[in-house]
């Protein structure tokens, strides 16, 4: 379906609109996500959500933590490099000089708000690859190997010994 929020968010109604039965459906958003604050390397659970395309600050979605994991907040949206030199100019523009989320992605505002809205149950887990500077092309693709086998095996030892 390709990056984004738009795509992310159709392939998961179009996943909705296929189940019939949602009462035990969890929507899990596994993936990267680029921080000045937060060390590359680092697992997170995105506990809250912000839109970062916007010229005014957006309400925050807030859920509640469901792994021990350290918990972070994320500002989505399109663009990849928020975290440059060249951000303070858009700051200007929402009134605020230090921006609410820690940590930078493409697609979980849109998850969080859609399965808030449909009353689904959702948890994000990010991969902090970078940290949003002008070399954020390259870091993200020196660490994405990293990234994939992080939450593979967060995954798979998570589901092993919890449940959600």
């Amino acid at each position: 379906m390709g990056m984004g929020k738009v795509n992310a968010t159709i392939a998961v109604m179009n996943y909705l609109n296929q189940v019939q039965n949602k009462t035990n459906l969890l929507i899990v958003n596994l993936g990267t996500a680029g921080s000045r604050k937060i060390k590359v390397g680092t697992l997170v659970e995105i506990t809250e959500f912000y839109e970062r395309d916007t010229s005014f600050r957006s309400i925050p979605i807030k859920i509640k933590p469901c792994t021990e994991l350290p918990v972070g907040k994320c500002g989505t949206g399109d663009s990849i490099d928020m975290l440059s030199e060249d951000y303070s100019c858009n700051l200007s523009m929402i009134k605020q000089s230090e921006p609410p989320w820690d940590c930078l992605d493409m697609e979980a505002y849109a998850l969080a708000k859609t399965c808030t809205l449909k009353n689904i149950p959702f948890v994000s887990i990010k991969y902090i690859t970078d940290i949003s500077d002008s070399q954020v092309k390259v870091q993200w693709k020196e660490n994405l190997e990293k990234a994939r086998v992080n939450l593979f095996h967060f995954w798979k030892d998570y589901i092993k010994n919890k449940s959600f």
